[in-house]
C-alpha cells in the first residue's frame, strides 16, 4: 500500500506534468493530504463501539507524527469500515469496562487532513488514539488465540514498529499503564501470553 506523506515540518508531493517532467511542491503538516480513491464509508460510532486497529492508526493527528500511514481510508470500490475494526461487547467488553473513555478521540479533524468526507459527519466519530489502538489490537489477538493451539509468538507489535507507530514518550507511558490495568481482568492463560508480549513490546 502507498504510504501517505505526512511530516512534522513539510512533505514533498510529486506531480507528473504533461511533458513527463516531475514537479515537486512543499506542503506543511497542517495542510490536507491529496488522496485518490473511493472514501471508505463512515459508520455510526459510540464510546463502546469505536474505531480501532489499523483504521484508527491510519487517522493522522493534526499536531503530532505517529500512527501507520497507509491509504486505508480510500479504496478502489465502495466499502465500509470492517466490523473487526470496530469495538464490540463480545470481544472488547472487559477492556471497555477497564479503560473506559481513556485514549478515545474524535476522528473528524484527522479525516479532514485526508480530505475524507467523514470530516463532515454530524456527530463525533469515536476512535481510539494511536496508543490505545495498539493495545486494542493486542487485546483482539489475545481473544483469538487464548485457549487455542495458535502460538503466541511473534508479539502483536515488535519493538521496531512500536517506536515507529508511537514515537512519543507519553504514548509509551500510557501503553504501559493500560497494559498493566488490563492484567487485572485477564484469565490465567491470557495473563501468561500478555506478560510475554509486554516484555517484547517496549524499546
Amino acid at each position: 500500500m502507498r504510504k501517505l506523506g505526512i511530516g512534522a515540518e513539510s512533505t514533498t508531493r510529486v506531480r507528473h506534468t504533461s511533458r513527463g517532467n516531475r514537479e515537486h511542491t512543499k506542503t506543511s503538516a497542517s495542510q490536507r493530504v491529496a488522496v485518490e480513491g473511493v472514501p471508505v464509508e463512515i459508520v455510526p460510532t459510540a464510546a463502546r463501539e469505536h474505531i480501532t486497529g489499523a483504521a484508527a492508526l491510519n487517522v493522522p493527528h493534526a499536531r503530532r507524527l505517529g500512527g501507520d500511514w497507509h491509504q486505508s481510508w480510500f479504496g478502489v470500490r465502495p466499502t465500509r469500515i470492517p466490523p473487526e475494526q470496530i469495538t464490540d461487547e463480545a470481544r472488547f467488553g472487559r477492556l471497555l469496562d477497564r479503560l473506559g473513555r481513556a485514549g478515545l478521540r474524535d476522528a473528524r479533524p484527522g479525516l479532514a487532513l485526508l480530505n475524507h468526507p467523514g470530516q463532515h459527519w454530524p456527530e463525533k466519530v469515536w476512535t481510539a488514539t494511536h496508543e490505545r489502538a495498539v493495545v486494542e489490537m493486542a487485546w483482539a489477538r489475545l481473544q483469538r488465540i487464548a485457549g487455542t493451539d495458535v502460538p503466541a509468538r511473534p508479539p502483536p507489535i515488535d519493538r521496531h514498529d512500536f517506536c515507529r507507530v508511537l514515537p512519543h514518550l507519553d504514548q509509551w507511558v500510557r501503553v504501559r499503564w493500560w497494559a498493566w490495568r488490563l492484567r487485572g481482568v485477564l484469565t490465567e492463560a491470557e495473563l501468561t501470553i500478555w506478560s510475554q508480549w509486554q516484555k517484547e513490546w517496549w524499546p
